[in-house]
């Protein structure tokens, strides 16, 4: 399993940061789940074992999205297709100069509690990191309706439209 993941790894690094960062979030949110986590990695001592308590540790993108007043917020009831009501809140944050030779872009995102962590989209400016940030947070709106889930606006029967 190590090889086939060094070899995944390593093709993922010949792509673009944006895309880097989209396929790693995908990829944790379906090892979210600690149990999966443990089963697949536990005792291990190579790399795969740091990956696993790096991800574990308090999100530094987390930290930025709180330090950072959002440029847009939306607040949704979700119904789970149990009958579940949860609140869902998207929030995301001002563009901001990644500081790297290329002059990158990052723009924090959240979308509680679809995703674990703040998700700090790449791109090759402000508007590109802006496009992909909304695209991410539509994309967790869009699963949860896929898998069954309504959105609705806040204290309303009228239904979200995800549709732009």
């Amino acid at each position: 399993m190590t090889d086939l993941l060094q070899r995944a790894l390593n093709e993922l690094q010949k792509r673009p940061s944006a895309d880097q960062d989209a396929i790693a979030a995908l990829i944790l949110d379906e090892l979210e789940d600690d149990k999966r986590w443990d089963e697949s990695f536990a005792g291990s001592q190579d790399k795969l074992a740091a990956l696993v308590r790096r991800t574990r540790e308090p999100d530094s993108a987390a930290e930025v999205i709180r330090n950072v007043e959002p440029i847009a917020r939306r607040e949704l009831v979700g119904v789970c297709p149990s009958g579940e009501r949860i609140p869902i809140v998207v929030e995301v944050g001002r563009p901001y100069p990644e500081g790297d030779p290329n002059e990158n872009w990052r723009c924090p995102v959240t979308v509680i509690p679809l995703h674990h962590r703040a998700f700090d989209a790449g791109g090759y400016d402000s508007m590109q990191a802006l496009c992909i940030a909304i695209r991410f947070a539509s994309s967790l709106l869009t699963d949860f309706v896929e898998r069954g889930g309504k959105l609705f606006f806040p204290d309303s029967d009228d239904e979200f439209d995800l549709r732009i």
